[in-house]
């Protein structure tokens, strides 16, 4: 209803209509009040009842034409709650980039590849993270898997499920990430790579997958989730953080130049009643 009118509003014969109608009321409104001046100079207060109902007519109708002028001027807006470090949650969704940054030489790419491989990792120790991965993008959702993993240790659960998407050019070092991030919880089967693969550069299979993840982890009895939008390009980044809007749906990132601080955002559409006077 308020998206109609805001669009019926935007029309130009809309804009025209409402223009009309105030010169109306403005005529309403001054032939009126000449007239009742008139009458109160030779007859006193006896004034007939069609004046005055004519004149709060009018000013009624310019009222009404003012509030729907100002509503059709506001927009809609979007807020971004800061919830703080990432809580626990059972569920957790990351696209996946390459472990090297940038386009390196093909021998220090074997090297990593390598180490991936051979590489046996303990997430829930604090001083996981081996020297070869420090500066590897595969940094930042193992921090964030490991922080969580940490947290429900605490609580004396495991972690629920970890949904990857991968890209044609990313699927290849899937097996790699899930070994190392299973091997490293001792949690068999806990990532999913799904879907096959995912153009990062493509809004609607980006937003198809997603969508996909999320009615899927909605439809569980534990349906809490977090989207992570740390790695993958940007494009995945602003598709996911679009999706996010509803209500229940949360971000995360991994602040890497803040110690690799995990933190947890909601972001939150306003509707135009609830902005402030000159948002």
């Amino acid at each position: 209803m308020k998206r109609s009118l805001k669009k019926l509003f935007s029309a130009d014969w809309t804009k025209y209509a409402l223009v009309v109608a105030a010169a109306v009321a403005v005529d309403w409104l001054a032939g009126t009040s000449a007239r009742m001046l008139e009458y109160f100079v030779r007859h006193g207060l006896r004034w007939n009842l069609y004046d005055p109902a004519l004149l709060a007519g009018s000013l009624a109708l310019l009222w009404l034409i003012w509030q729907l002028w100002q509503h059709s001027r506001r927009h809609a807006g979007v807020a971004v709650h800061f919830a703080g470090e990432a809580r626990a949650c059972p569920n957790l969704i990351f696209f996946l980039s390459p472990p090297y940054a940038g386009n390196p030489a093909q021998i220090e790419k074997d090297a990593l590849l390598l180490a991936v491989q051979q590489a046996r990792l303990n997430l829930l120790d604090p001083a996981w993270c081996p020297p070869f991965l420090c500066g590897s993008p595969w940094r930042m959702p193992l921090e964030a898997i490991a922080h969580h993993a940490r947290l429900a240790k605490l609580a004396g659960r495991q972690l629920g499920r970890v949904y990857l998407i991968a890209s044609p050019q990313t699927r290849q070092y899937a097996a790699s990430f899930c070994r190392l991030v299973e091997e490293g919880l001792g949690q068999d089967g806990l990532v999913t790579p799904e879907p096959p693969c995912v153009d990062f550069d493509d809004f609607h299979d980006l937003s198809e997958a997603v969508n996909a993840i999320f009615r899927k982890v909605e439809n569980q009895p534990d349906d809490r989730f977090l989207m992570d939008i740390t790695s993958g390009s940007k494009i995945c980044s602003a598709v996911a953080a679009a999706l996010t809007f509803e209500q229940g749906r949360r971000l995360q990132y991994v602040h890497g130049h803040l110690g690799y601080r995990v933190a947890e955002y909601d972001l939150r559409y306003l509707a135009p009643e609830f902005l402030k006077p000159g948002a």
